[in-house]
């Protein structure tokens, strides 16, 4: 398997792999206070889309030709944008966010400056400090 910045593809799909299966609200809960308290439904939603995401990777890394790391940046970016329009409370949304940021680092990638601008929940990252942000555009239509 081709190696990528150094790293292992198949290292890079374990991870996702892990990161799939295991139960994140309560592995990684602690990293937004809230969140231990979620409803069912909204956990659901955001699992989802985490799912989907570490999903959508693996079948990149699985390609005969591996990734770019602006594919693998852009998949993850569009599912920040989908957690940034689901139906769930700050508290999940920002949850949904670090655990992309977390798999951007499991893939060698840094999203953290692509993401500063980016409206994420009611907040974006200007001059390094947080901005509350009070009107969003309109939801980008999906292919």
């Amino acid at each position: 398997m081709a190696k990528q910045n150094g790293t292992d593809n198949t290292a890079i799909i374990e991870q996702l792999r892990k990161i799939r299966w295991v139960d994140k609200y309560h592995t990684f809960g602690k990293i937004v206070p809230g969140v231990d308290t979620t409803p069912e439904k909204e956990q659901e939603i955001i699992i989802g889309l985490l799912e989907d995401c570490c999903t959508e990777l693996i079948r990149l890394y699985l390609a005969k030709k591996p990734p770019t790391v602006a594919v693998i940046r852009t998949t993850i970016l569009r599912y920040m944008d989908l957690i940034s329009y689901a139906n769930v409370s700050t508290e999940n949304r920002d949850f949904g966010y670090e655990l992309c940021w977390y798999i951007a680092e499991k893939t060698g990638i840094s999203i953290r400056k692509y993401t500063e601008t980016k409206v994420y929940g009611y907040w974006r990252v200007e001059d390094n400090r947080l901005k509350e942000v009070t009107k969003r555009g309109k939801k980008a239509k999906s292919k």
